[in-house]
């Protein structure tokens, strides 16, 4: 559905340390803020980014420490920060491309033990890491070249891992 409370396609589900939680709503280019005790209302609907809207939100995670919202904009091409009430923070990526600091379709993020933000960039068939002032660090890891990473999640220990859908496995490194 289209009405808040309601989803189309939803993506990625966190949850912030007050215990709300954030559903990417895909399809209808927003994320919804819900009181689990009260699911079909929404605390915040997001649509806003600054000066540009959410565009098919993809995964996201909370980080534990500031409780600020990351999630892949993807077909804007970067990463949206929120603060845990909704407020737009700012965007990591530098735009739609290949080069360094930039991103083509990201849809998985994740906090990397190094406290950084690790970002599928699933068109360019990398992982990107940035600081989480959004500054670009490095493409992380030698991908296979058949790869399309989707998703991404790292352990405490630095271990990473990501689904690649292009050959249907979970990748570790």
């Amino acid at each position: 559905g289209t009405k808040p409370g309601e989803f189309c396609n939803p993506r990625g589900v966190a949850v912030t340390n007050n215990g709300h939680v954030v559903v990417s709503d895909h399809n209808n280019h927003r994320l919804q803020i819900i009181d689990p005790s009260r699911p079909t209302t929404p605390l915040r609907v997001i649509s806003q980014c600054g000066n540009h809207t959410l565009e098919y939100p993809c995964f996201m995670f909370v980080d534990p420490s500031s409780d600020n919202i990351f999630v892949a904009n993807s077909d804007r091409s970067c990463v949206e920060v929120f603060s845990k009430d909704g407020h737009y923070i700012r965007s990591i990526g530098t735009g739609y491309g290949s080069s360094p600091g930039q991103l083509d379709n990201p849809c998985g993020v994740c906090l990397h033990s190094s406290n950084n933000i690790l970002v599928t960039d699933t068109h360019n068939h990398r992982l990107c890491l940035f600081t989480q002032d959004g500054e670009f660090v490095t493409e992380y890891g030698k991908l296979p070249q058949d790869s399309t990473p989707l998703d991404v999640a790292c352990t405490r220990s630095g271990r990473v891992m990501f689904t690649d859908v292009k050959s249907d496995s979970v990748r570790y490194f």
